[in-house]
């Protein structure tokens, strides 16, 4: 089976801010947006993959391990491997209103990314998203710094993850599973992040 994909990047913010002085009102209204289309492909300026995990759930103190090079996605009407060479696009969206996460920082082998080194971290908070873009070379993943560490703190919380990449030519997936359990420092282990069952399921429609 052929696969094609086409993908957007885009942010924007925008604003309306009022002033009154001596009578007169004063309005900054504008916008800031970035958007550009990617087409099929791995080179630089497009994207072949894309992965999305929607309404993940993590107890407090529970953290997983996503293997950016040994990914499965099911649609299609069945299970499709993902194996990210290269990122081009990470957006994770907090949706719990008390849960902080925490992105980042898996040892060993933890993924470089955007992060700039393994140990580095990014926190978001409750009902906020995190957004990162290379549309160009995008960020490698590599042997030994291929894991994405992903870990509520305070409080339970849900969030949606979607990876946008190129993939490696050829290779097949490992049989071994795609999410990995871990847990922080002090808290109680957990034989099974994820179950198979919560994994995303992508509906499609077939075209003449």
């Amino acid at each position: 089976m052929s696969t094609t994909l086409r993908s957007t990047i885009r942010i924007e913010l925008g604003w309306t801010w009022r002033d009154q002085a001596a009578g007169l009102l004063f309005t900054d209204s504008n916008r800031v947006l970035y958007r550009q289309d990617l087409a099929d492909g791995i080179a630089p300026g497009q994207a072949d993959a894309v992965f999305h995990a929607l309404d993940q759930t993590l107890a407090a103190g529970q953290a997983v391990e996503l293997l950016l090079d040994a990914l499965e996605q099911t649609m299609f009407g069945g299970s499709v491997p993902v194996r990210l060479a290269r990122v081009k696009a990470l957006l994770v969206v907090n949706k719990s209103q008390a849960g902080l996460l925490v992105v980042g920082g898996a040892a060993p082998g933890g993924w470089l990314g955007p992060f700039g080194q393994w140990d580095a971290t990014v926190r978001i908070p409750p009902d906020a998203p995190f957004f990162v873009a290379h549309r160009g070379e995008g960020w490698p993943v590599e042997t030994g710094a291929n894991r994405l560490r992903i870990e509520a703190l305070a409080a339970d919380a849900c969030f949606d993850l979607v990876l946008l990449g190129t993939t490696a030519s050829g290779g097949t997936l490992s049989s071994s599973s795609a999410w990995s359990s871990g847990t922080s420092a002090g808290s109680s282990s957990s034989s099974s992040a994820w179950s198979s069952s919560a994994w995303p399921s992508s509906s499609s429609s077939a075209t003449p």
